[in-house]
This record gives C-alpha cells, structure tokens and sequence, in this order.
C-alpha cells in the first residue's frame, strides 16, 4: 500500500497485466471450445451421411424385392422419387444410386464431411464389390464406358460382351 503524507491511497482498477491475462486466458478458453465443437459437427455430419446410405439401402431393398430388381436408379438433387419417397437429411448431401438388374450401389457424399465428392463418397452396396463394378450416374459425375469387350459372369459362366458407339452426326 502506498502512503502519501501519511494517508494510505488505495489502488482502484486493474493493473494493464492483469487485464492482458485475463484476455490471454478468455482466448485459449475459446480457441478449445470452437475446436472442440468443429469435431463435434464434423462427426456428426458424418454420421448423417451414413445414416442416410443405410436408411436408403433399406429401402433399396425393399423397392427390389417388391418390383423383382436390383433398385431404383435415383440421383437426389433430381428431387425426391414418388417411390423411394426419401430425402437427405442434410440439404448438401448428394446421393447418387446406380442399379443393374441385380444389384444396386449408394454413393454419398457432402463437401463439409470426410466424403467430400463422389470420388471419396461413402458406400452401401447390395452385394460386396458391386461399387468396384458400377460407376456413378452421368449426373454424378460418371462416365461413359469405352468401347470394347467387357465381360459378365451369369450363373458361373462367363459371357463376352462386345460394345460400340455408332456416332450420331
């Protein structure tokens, strides 16, 4: 305490150092909790996608198994199908669903998750290694196949399929 003529005078306020801890301490304060809450969200998303690509697997199945296919071809910013009858949960999902006659593959994905584009989308297929053998929809960002011979594998035997383009003019 400080004295002044014999008078004692007190100190009123904060000092600039305290003032600057105070601030140092409110900023790693806050810097741990918008990381933590930048996990949170991330995983969350995440788990979103993969919700959906179960949720639409199952009812995937269910179309299959009522119309005697593989699915429903179905692509959702094309809007929502009168028979899948579903809808992302997350409007920046994109899912894109591509059927053959047997099977089905489900790609998801949204550019904020850990999928951010059809090239690292999350997966549900019908079938193991059905994905490896389908590519994404035209829409998606698939391609055409090339011309060429590709095989098919029917009950055990091996087919020889031979593919050409006309060219239209």
């Amino acid at each position: 305490m400080n004295t002044l003529l014999g008078k004692h005078i007190l100190a009123k306020g904060f000092s600039v150092v305290e003032l600057i801890i105070v601030t140092v301490v409110i900023g790693i304060l806050v810097s741990v909790s918008v990381v933590g809450y930048n996990g949170v969200t991330q995983r969350a998303l995440n788990n979103s996608v993969l919700s959906d690509i179960e949720t639409l697997a199952s009812i995937q199945t269910s179309y299959a198994l009522k119309e005697e296919t593989g699915g429903k071809s179905w692509y959702s910013p094309s809007g929502v199908d009168p028979d899948l009858r579903f809808t992302p949960s997350d409007p920046n999902t994109t899912i894109d669903v591509v059927v053959t006659s047997t099977d089905y593959c489900i790609r998801a994905f949204n550019p904020a998750s850990e999928y951010p584009d059809i090239n690292t989308a999350a997966l549900q297929e019908s079938s193991p290694g059905v994905c490896a053998t389908l590519v994404p929809s035209l829409a998606a960002g698939g391609e055409l196949l090339a011309p060429g011979n590709l095989q098919a594998v029917l009950n055990g035997t091996t087919y020889g399929i031979d593919v050409t383009w006309d060219e239209v003019p």
